[in-house]
């Protein structure tokens, strides 16, 4: 087939026919891109995909750093995680689903809130809060990530 690139050795990588918004999220994660192109392609949302072109919205209030220039790279990159040449076009404009970007930001505070509610809870927390007549200054409260020592 003509549209074929050299086939995908990971068995279970999503293909090109399956790929929806959910899966977007998933196939975002995998690709190998950095700095503004991984932050373009954080701030899209997948529209449709009709064949082997995927259509894209992208966050208007992200776009800014967007040129269209960047086609090229956003192809190579999903060509090279679907083994496939894929064309792509995007539209900028306010998205209405969550982007990989908002699922970040989201899932952050998310750990957040539950990084100071189990502190907050902590019985040693509450005992000197009491015993000290303190209080807890609640935005000095980080979740420890992988590279912070415990």
């Amino acid at each position: 087939e003509a549209n074929k690139l050299e086939p995908s050795s990971d068995s279970t990588a999503i293909k090109l026919y399956e790929l929806t918004h959910s899966t977007w999220m998933s196939v975002f994660s995998q690709l190998s891109v950095t700095g503004i192109v991984a932050n373009v392609l954080a701030n899209m949302e997948l529209v449709s995909l009709t064949g082997n072109e995927i259509q894209f919205k992208l966050d208007v209030n992200q776009s800014a750093v967007f040129s269209p220039d960047m086609i090229v790279k956003l192809e190579a990159a999903l060509e090279d995680y679907f083994s496939e040449l894929v064309k792509v076009t995007i539209e900028i404009a306010e998205v209405n689903v969550e982007t990989p970007a908002l699922l970040g930001q989201r899932l952050r505070a998310e750990e957040k809130q539950k990084t100071i509610d189990e502190f907050i809870q902590d019985d040693i927390v509450q005992e000197l809060v009491s015993r000290f007549s303190g209080s807890v200054v609640i935005d000095s409260i980080e979740p420890i990530t992988k590279g912070d020592k415990q």
